[in-house]
């Protein structure tokens, strides 16, 4: 039966063409209330919207089956993206479908700001000729400052450049190489404040980039500085930004705020990848063995990747071991989406470490390390590979190395004396109990 989406806000007809042409059903309910909502989305796997629906948590309780929420948009400030992360939902939106507009927006609106031409039209549009009043001032030869050099900002730059105006650039992540290939020159935050002739915002709204630019900031600035941000209200202080217009410390400022932070759904990405989804299976795999050989309550999960293709994705692969081990230890469905947040509500933490190196002449490996919260320093750890491409193998558990048990299925780990008649003792009781064996493997220390 094919799955229903739910489309509430109105989208372009492609969107229902291109979900019939992949054999979902669209359902399209715009203009109705929550209650009629829910009973729409009771039945839907997929929920797509625009600004004009309010996903709120008791929205989300009434989808037994919805899977994904999708913004057809920027931002997400109409989803409560906490309680989708909690309930497993994924939540995605389109970071990159306007790009080029909100970047050329950005560079209208610094032109605008430079040449008066908002304040100018007002004048003209009141029936006055008041030419020397506007003159404005050329971008020419002026250096911009743009904080945060994403893809916004770096189109910002590009553009900005063609006017010969010189271009600082301020991101944490950014590297000296590849701002020197977009022709940014790369500095510290305060020095970008103390040169800038505009400076134009291009960072997300989060903890980090709240109340980015206020009024010590705006004081560290070019007397007559210029500001513009067309990305998101609260990164500029406002209260602050009035009183710096007040006193002509900022000669001209623009804000438009209609996006917001986005999902980060880098990790679903990777996790799409071909290449990463055998590594994917076995993070799993080993994240529930761990977590089932673990008799105590978590403080640690360390996921150890080594190895070219599992150091690439260590980030997905560390989520997918945790998913794994917290499938024993969470009564609430686990998948990639929620494993972080769930962990974090059990107060166990989540690091994870990058090899090159492996025992035993692997070249692929990863590790899953448990570390209790009883004060023991006693760790688990299992490690597996894959054989011949997509094959996962269980290869080490705790000391005990040289294994090449497949996990799946019914498991029985145990430890013994190392001496004889050990391996028949155990097979007796298991015979004796009715349980066949279906293959054994024998790890040692040395």
């Amino acid at each position: 039966m094919p799955k229903k989406v739910l489309i509430s806000d109105r989208v372009d007809p492609v969107c229902t063409d291109l979900l019939e042409e992949h054999g979902y059903t669209p359902n399209v309910q715009l203009g109705k209330s929550n209650d009629e909502l829910k009973e729409h989305v009771a039945s839907a796997a997929a929920w797509i919207v625009r600004s004009g629906t309010t996903v709120t948590d008791e929205m989300m309780e009434a989808a037994a089956d919805l899977q994904v929420i999708g913004r057809a948009g920027v931002g997400v400030d109409n989803i409560d993206t906490d309680a989708a992360t909690r309930r497993g939902l994924l939540v995605i939106n389109a970071p990159d479908g306007n790009t080029i507009s909100t970047a050329e927006h950005a560079c209208a609106m610094t032109m605008a700001l430079m040449r008066e031409i908002p304040q100018a039209h007002s004048s003209l549009a009141g029936g006055k000729w008041e030419r020397k009043s506007f003159m404005g001032a050329e971008v020419y030869g002026k250096t911009l400052g743009v904080v945060g050099v994403g893809k916004i900002g770096r189109e910002v730059a590009r553009r900005m450049a063609s006017f010969e105006m010189d271009v600082l650039g301020h991101d944490p992540v950014l590297s000296e190489e590849m701002a020197e290939r977009l022709g940014v020159e790369l500095v510290s935050f305060d020095e970008l404040c103390g040169r800038s002739d505009v400076i134009t915002v291009h960072t997300p709204l989060n903890d980090s980039t709240r109340g980015l630019i206020d009024g010590s900031r705006l004081n560290q600035c070019k007397p007559g500085v210029r500001i513009v941000n067309c990305a998101r209200g609260g990164i500029v202080d406002e209260e602050d930004l009035l009183e710096a217009l007040a006193n002509e410390q900022v000669i001209r400022a623009l804000e438009d705020r209609p996006v917001s932070t986005p999902v980060n759904g880098m990790a679903i990405r990777m996790a799409g990848e071909p290449e990463v989804q055998p590594y994917l299976r076995l993070a799993d795999r080993l994240g529930q063995v761990a977590g089932q050989l673990e008799d105590g309550p978590l403080e640690r999960a360390t996921v150890r990747c080594h190895g070219e293709t599992p150091h690439r994705y260590a980030d997905v692969l560390a989520i997918a071991a945790l998913k794994g081990v917290l499938s024993r230890w969470v009564d609430a469905p686990v998948n990639m989406i929620n494993a972080p947040v769930l962990a974090d509500e059990h107060g166990v933490r989540l690091e994870e470490q990058r090899g090159s190196a492996t025992g035993g002449g692997l070249a692929n490996q990863i590790e899953v390390v448990l570390n209790g919260a009883d004060g023991n320093d006693e760790q688990r750890l299992v490690a597996g590979t894959l054989f011949a491409g997509d094959d996962p193998r269980l290869v080490r558990v705790d000391d005990y190395d040289g294994l090449e048990v497949r996990p799946e299925g019914r498991l029985l780990v145990y430890r013994n004396e190392d001496r004889p008649g050990m391996l028949a003792s155990v097979g007796k009781i298991l015979a004796e109990a009715g349980i066949n064996i279906g293959a054994l493997a024998l790890g040692r220390r040395e």
